[in-house]
């Protein structure tokens, strides 16, 4: 995404200020601009504001959120937002370990993906596995026994709809996430299809009971403000004009797969109305 996006933009000319992170969004009445974002510039630990008239958040969907919880929240520098961190999803995600122990094969090298897996007749439905490889494995502080044993198996992984009903917010000044798994039955097929392939290859497979995401979604949703919306078909935020969201925190359903080309589309639809 960093090639594809923000390589040729700051060939034309964007500035991208690294080492800073952004604390909170201020809207401010002013003629010349509508908001204050405040970062820190962390090689000095120093405080410091960009002033616009739009901003577009695409800080990934647990970063946009926190943000936008924080500058509502916490600082009360932005306000509205009714359904702000509801409808959050992992996209079903489950990982695993596949122990193939395969003494012939070094599963690090390679590309990372590795095709995926679909049962023929499977009894938990169309689930495929996705397998993985562990670059850089050997950066990891474990024991030698353990690189050798992770190099000679996958990383594997399951997505799907999950019920899309866990709850972002902030509980005393920390980012917090509620969300059931037992509410979303995609966790229990993964974790089933994962355990048939495991017998089918002789080959157990070492799941997390409890699902792990790498593709959050969902908190500050695209639709009708009155169905609890956070932003418009435009990815503007309902009551703070000039305000946006561009990245996976806006898709208002999991995608059930790796979601990168949605999210690069939504956001090249945010930017072409905007321009248009």
């Amino acid at each position: 995404m960093d090639i594809v996006y923000l390589l040729p933009a700051m060939r034309s000319g964007l500035k991208v200020l690294d080492m800073c992170e952004a604390q909170y969004v201020r809207r401010v009445s002013n003629q010349r601009h509508r908001f204050e974002v405040i970062y820190t510039d962390l090689r000095g630990n120093v405080s410091r504001t960009i002033r616009a008239d739009h901003v577009f958040m695409g800080a990934g969907t647990m970063n946009t959120l926190r943000l936008l919880l924080a500058s509502r929240d916490k600082y009360g520098t932005l306000d509205g937002m009714p359904g702000l961190g509801k409808r959050f999803s992992g996209n079903g995600d489950i990982r695993g370990f596949w122990d193939l122990n395969d003494r012939a094969r070094d599963f690090t090298k390679g590309l990372p993906s590795k095709g995926g897996i679909l049962l023929k007749g499977n009894p938990h439905g169309e689930i495929v596995i996705g397998r993985n490889g562990w670059p850089s494995l050997s950066r990891y502080p474990f024991p030698g026994f353990v690189l050798n044993r992770l190099r000679h198996g996958m990383i594997v992984s399951g997505m799907g709809i999950d019920a899309m009903d866990g709850v972002a917010s902030l509980r005393k000044g920390r980012f917090r996430i509620d969300f059931e798994p037992s509410n979303s039955p995609i966790y229990e097929k993964i974790q089933g299809t994962m355990r048939e392939v495991g017998r089918v290859s002789g080959h157990k497979i070492y799941a997390t009971k409890r699902p792990s995401t790498v593709h959050p979604l969902g908190g500050a949703c695209m639709g009708g403000f009155e169905s609890g919306a956070v932003v418009d078909a435009d990815g503007e935020v309902y009551g703070i004009p000039g305000l946006f969201v561009v990245d996976a925190a806006a898709l208002p359903q999991p995608v059930g797969a790796g979601p990168s080309m949605t999210i690069g589309a939504w956001a090249e639809s945010v930017a072409s109305r905007f321009l248009n």
